[in-house]
Parts: C-alpha cells; structure tokens; sequence
C-alpha cells in the first residue's frame, strides 16, 4: 500500500498479491498535520476493496508514505526559515563531502568532470559564524 499526500487529495494505492490495484482518494487535511487525510484515504481504499481499514492494514506487507506537500515546499522554496548549525572547524564539511553532491555512483569519467555539474541550490545559504 502507498500513500501519497498533496496540497487538495491524499491518494492510496493498494496492490495485492496476485496484482489486483486499488485506487482510492480523500481530502487532504493540513489543519491536522495531514493526519486525518492520510487515514481516509486507506479507509477509502478499504471500502473499495469490500474490508475493514484495519484489516487492510494488518495484512499489509509494506506501507509506504509520499508527499507532493513536501516537495512542492522544497520547489517552491515556501516552507519555513531554517538554520544549519555546524560545531567549529567543521562549517566547510558539507561543501567538501562529495565535491558538494552528485557524486556517488558517478563513472571515472564524470566524476573527472565534477566541478562542471549543475549542483541543487542550497537549502541554507550565506554564511555566519560566532
């Protein structure tokens, strides 16, 4: 079973064992931290399929959870402020690790060309120290 959150729905997919997938939708609910939402739309899923929400969960070999919500924030840059805070003599350790990302699994021949890759913004930028 998955669940994925977004800004207006929560959807749930429940795939059983000989492939047979489920479909199911509720509203989101921000006012709740989500919460009630993401249960709805697994209640959802389970009335679809002829059971009980709980059952559907008991006998589920894996649940898995997403959220569009979340990656809209990082998109959009709109979530809120935040700090990184590093113990001194350490602030460049995320800059350096990995030639600043992007580099795991890279062949020799990318990996020699590291310092021409697009890297993602930074989640904190600028620098302050104290």
């Amino acid at each position: 079973m998955s669940v994925d959150i977004g800004g207006t729905f929560t959807d749930c997919v429940v795939v059983d064992e000989n492939g047979d997938t489920t479909i199911a939708k509720s509203r989101s609910t921000p006012e709740n931290n989500f919460k009630t939402g993401f249960f709805d739309s697994i209640e959802a899923a389970a009335v679809k399929r002829g059971i009980d929400a709980a059952d559907l969960l008991e006998n589920s070999v894996r649940v898995t959870h997403g959220s569009t919500v979340a990656t809209n924030i990082m998109v959009e840059k709109s979530g809120a402020d935040i700090a990184l805070i590093t113990t001194k003599g350490h602030e460049d350790t995320l800059d350096l690790t990995k030639g600043r990302g992007r580099i795991h699994s890279e062949s020799p021949e990318h990996l020699l060309r590291i310092a021409n890759v697009r890297k993602p913004d930074p989640l904190v930028e600028g620098r302050t120290s104290g």
